[in-house]
Order: C-alpha cells, then sequence, then structure tokens
C-alpha cells in the first residue's frame, strides 16, 4: 500500500486545523482547476462589461433585477465556456505555471 508523501507544515494543505499532505497530482488537479476558475471569471468580467456598456437597464428595483439577471447570465456563460475549451487562458496559465513552478517529482502530468 503506497501512502502519498508527507510534506512539512509549510507545504501542506490546511482542512480543519489538520494538516493534509498534497500529492503532486492533487496539485496539478488544483493549479487546473485554479486556472478554469480564473478564465470563467475573467471572461465573465468581460462578459458583464460588456452588456452593462450596451444596455440601459431600467432604473429602479427593476434596472437592478436587470443587472443581477445579466450577470448570472456573463457567469453562466463563463462557466460553461471554460469547462469545454474556453479562451485558452486557463491553458496558457497552466502551461506558465508548471514552467516557473521546476519539474513535477512524480513525472510528466497527463494533459486531457
Amino acid at each position: 500500500m503506497d501512502l502519498p508523501p508527507v510534506l512539512p507544515p509549510a507545504a501542506a494543505g490546511q482542512t480543519g486545523g489538520l494538516q493534509v499532505p498534497v500529492t503532486p497530482t492533487a496539485a496539478v488537479g488544483r493549479v487546473r482547476e485554479a486556472c478554469r476558475s480564473f478564465e470563467a471569471y475573467f471572461t465573465a468580467s468581460v462578459l458583464s462589461s460588456l452588456t452593462q456598456s450596451t444596455l440601459q437597464p431600467a432604473s429602479g428595483s427593476q434596472g437592478q433585477q436587470e443587472r443581477w439577471a445579466w450577470d448570472w447570465l456573463a457567469q453562466t456563460v463563463a462557466d460553461e465556456m471554460s469547462r469545454n475549451q474556453g479562451l485558452g487562458l486557463a491553458r496558457q496559465l497552466e502551461i506558465y505555471i508548471k514552467e516557473k513552478s521546476g519539474p513535477d517529482p512524480a513525472g510528466p502530468a497527463k494533459t486531457p
């Protein structure tokens, strides 16, 4: 039975006060998800700015509801885009982070 490596406190993830070792495979997954989340956030921000600059919502509470609905739509579209191929920003960020962090001790990760 192979156990994950035990990492020093500075390198271990924190969960409810307990130190949980972070395996290289888990770290790669975290980086990939963080890059995907950033791409979704960035895309949603661009889409939201675009709709706010082109649409003239009604005033009062109805205008606030329209802005909320358009922001929700922008976030939903951005999330779906990033789950597929997206804009390619997440992949480029992941490559950049891998290059800057050095070689993976577990060997090269499989790309989807």
